[in-house]
């Protein structure tokens, strides 16, 4: 009888280790054994499951909808729909399998990535924080960070967006333009050798609110750099700026569609369960109004008003302010959701939606 339980147990151990290890949680030397950490790789059609790739190349499948709780890289909530493919994640505290998904306790991803032509750029210091651009990725490729790409046919062609300020020779000499790219005003500086040949390109985004007829008080600056592995001759560096404008022209802060942009309350949105919260903004609308609604994970409406936007027509921006009325005690992630109504098939369209934590 005791060697029949000495073989039942170890049996036993043997089918949890088997079925660890085909889930992905028991690679040896791979750290916290209960944490997957990986990239987005498929969403199932519900987007309630996902394919993780993990670091070593295994995919596993894993639940969003049976997480605790999915926050992005500030530890602020997410709906299981704003995870996208592409994006660095992390799921700890794998609580068990489910028909072979993995059941975590808490999934982090990051908001900041570049991922098949879309790159989404996090710089802490600015007030509105998160920043897109789109490129090609036939053209470009990523380089030595995920804010970085390459031009494949100047490979000495590189576009760093959010950069930090670089050193500058005092031998190089500088001209300085204002040129207007995809709507907005850059401020674009060239240092050129004392050949004539090209450096370093400067791309001085002041107010990212000018498209959208705001002006500075709600934005930061947003710095871009063109920094060759080495100086570019005249034709090649005239090739790369083309390709660095085309790309600049798809800037797009988080807080914005091409048609509305939030200004204020910059995201992440925390509002205080009993005060009311003012939303401002610009947008340029179909028939002079927007929707305004706070929404939960299954988009039940917990508050909805009409806003009217201040414009003389609808070729031009206007600006828009409503309130919000205080939402009492809401424990579950709940989001703003600002949009219009498309004037030929009235679905929702030029959608901004923003995390809201109430407190």
């Amino acid at each position: 009888m005791l060697l029949i339980l000495i073989a039942v147990f170890v049996t036993g151990v043997f089918v949890v280790n088997f079925t660890i290890r085909r889930n992905g949680t028991g690679q040896p030397n791979s750290g916290d054994p209960n944490t997957i950490r990986g990239i987005v790789k498929t969403l199932l059609p519900s987007g309630k499951v996902i394919v993780v790739q993990k670091e070593n190349g295994e995919e596993v499948l894993v639940s969003l909808t049976d997480a605790s709780a999915i926050t992005d890289e500030i530890g602020e909530s997410l709906f299981y729909r704003d995870v996208q493919v592409g994006m660095p994640i992390s799921a700890a505290g794998i609580r068990g399998t489910k028909d072979n998904v993995l059941i975590p306790s808490l999934v982090t991803v990051r908001l900041a990535y570049t991922y098949n032509g879309l790159m989404v750029v996090s710089v802490p210091k600015l007030r509105q924080e998160y920043f897109s651009l789109v490129f090609n990725p036939r053209l470009w490729d990523v380089a030595s960070s995920s804010a970085e790409i390459r031009y494949k046919n100047i490979p000495d062609c590189h576009l760093i967006a959010g950069a930090p300020d670089l050193t500058v020779s005092d031998k190089w000499k500088a001209e300085m333009t204002e040129r207007k790219i995809g709507g907005q005003v850059f401020k674009d500086t060239d240092y050129a050798t004392e050949s004539g040949a090209l450096a370093r390109r400067t791309l001085l985004l002041e107010n990212p609110g000018a498209k959208y007829g705001l002006d500075a008080t709600y934005f930061s600056n947003y710095l871009f750099q063109v920094v060759p592995n080495r100086s570019l001759p005249s034709a090649a560096a005239l090739t790369c700026a083309r390709a660095v404008d085309a790309v600049l022209e798809t800037l797009k802060p988080r807080s914005a569609s091409d048609r509305i942009i939030i200004a204020d309350p910059a995201a992440p949105i925390h509002v205080d369960r009993d005060s009311p919260i003012t939303i401002i903004g610009a947008a340029r609308t179909y028939d002079g109004s927007i929707a305004l609604t706070v929404v939960d994970e299954e988009d039940k409406v917990l508050f909805r008003k009409t806003v009217f936007v201040r414009s003389d027509n609808t070729r031009a921006f206007g600006y828009f302010e409503a309130e919000i009325s205080p939402l009492g005690p809401i424990t579950r992630p709940v989001a703003l959701r600002i949009f219009q109504y498309s004037p030929t098939s009235g679905a929702p369209i030029d959608e901004v939606r923003l995390p809201m934590t109430i407190e």
